[in-house]
């Protein structure tokens, strides 16, 4: 009988971050169930030692798992820098078993990673990238980029999915305070301190805005950065928000801005576009391929303060054009990257690979 279990690795499923939370959709969305999933994850936090205490233990429970269960499939989430190379020895162990490999690309910056590997470094992440059954990129954009790392003909391109709200939202008073939202790291390549500075003219025009900034990273120095620019006072910082509490921020914001200079396919934006809100974001990565300037969102040049406050300033202004355009992007959302949406494309390439034997044979 046909091997029809999967092993997934990648990031804690209940971690921080889009590739965790893209594993936590597959596994709320039904997939685990359906493939009896066998989740790895070689990422610990805290100290040097719990670090190492969760590789090792990912490292025997992947092995275990390719002895002892019958595994048709290792499906491999990967990004760039440190997280290549941790997911690259679970890749090596899948074949050294011969189970094929879905290689799934996340890092908006992986294509820079690998230009700046030697060449030794590159020959064996083409030669990994080329032993693999698939791999899954965020949008047809990135099948061109890697095209001078793997062959077109191996590119599937699977957009991530988002668990839609767990409530119905409702369209806010829009007479009343505006609230702009952040989701991310707070740091530099997410543009934070970009969208500090065009806040800060915001509120000197339209003094009725607050900024949620949520997220973990350079908290003190984001803290002092809206001290200096005089806007304490117009600003949260709740922290990293995860279930209820970030459906409850969204759903008491106004507008989702995300203006990164790195990025893939950002589950947060898809998670505001489900809550019915406009965006205003970078249109690197895949993003453009996502939504479109001026329908679901105001894209504004990486970088450019100027741009950000003006597109900020202009949404804080026209209710109308808010709910327009976040009407616009929750039914994109629903169309395309919802899980229902999603999840049946995973299936699909699941069983080109497993073959078609009833799910649940031993």
């Amino acid at each position: 009988m046909s091997c029809r279990r999967v092993i997934m690795v990648g990031t804690p499923v209940d971690g921080q971050g889009g590739m965790s939370a893209v594993s936590a959709a597959y596994r709320d969305g039904g997939l685990f169930d359906q493939y009896r999933i066998i989740y790895v994850s070689p990422v610990g936090y805290g100290s040097r030692f719990h670090k190492m205490a969760a590789a090792l233990v990912a490292a025997f429970r992947f092995l275990g798992a390719l002895l002892f269960c019958r595994v048709g499939l290792v499906h491999v989430h990967v990004a760039s820098g440190i997280s290549f190379w941790r997911k690259a020895f679970f890749v090596l162990l899948a074949y050294s078993f011969f189970r094929p490999v879905i290689l799934h690309v996340h890092g908006g910056n992986f294509v820079e990673f690998f230009a700046n590997l030697p060449s030794i470094g590159q020959r064996f992440v083409r030669w990994l990238f080329g032993r693999a059954r698939n791999i899954v990129v965020l949008s047809q954009a990135w099948v061109g980029r890697l095209e001078g790392i793997v062959s077109p003909s191996k590119c599937v391109v699977i957009e991530n999915p988002v668990i839609p709200p767990l409530t119905t939202h409702k369209i806010k008073d829009a007479s009343g305070e505006v609230v702009f939202v952040f989701l991310g790291r707070l740091e530099k390549d997410k543009g934070v301190y970009d969208l500090l500075a065009a806040f800060a003219d915001v509120v000197r025009v339209f003094p009725c805005a607050r900024l949620v900034l949520c997220g973990n990273g350079e908290l003190d120095v984001c803290q002092r950065r809206a001290a200096d620019l005089g806007i304490t006072d117009k600003v949260v910082f709740p922290g990293w928000v995860v279930g209820e509490e970030k459906q409850r921020l969204l759903r008491e914001s106004d507008v989702f801005v995300l203006p990164s200079h790195i990025e893939g396919l950002p589950i947060s934006m898809l998670e505001a576009m489900s809550f019915g809100l406009p965006v205003v974001i970078c249109p690197v990565g895949s993003i453009p391929e996502t939504i479109q300037n001026q329908a679901e969102a105001l894209f504004v040049p990486v970088g450019d303060v100027w741009a950000l406050s003006a597109a900020m300033l202009n949404l804080a202004q026209d209710p109308a054009l808010r709910i327009d355009m976040g009407r616009r992007g929750e039914t994109k959302f629903c169309e395309s990257y919802s899980v229902q949406s999603v999840l049946p494309r995973i299936c699909d390439l699941y069983e080109k690979i497993l073959g078609n034997n009833a799910i649940g044979s031993k």
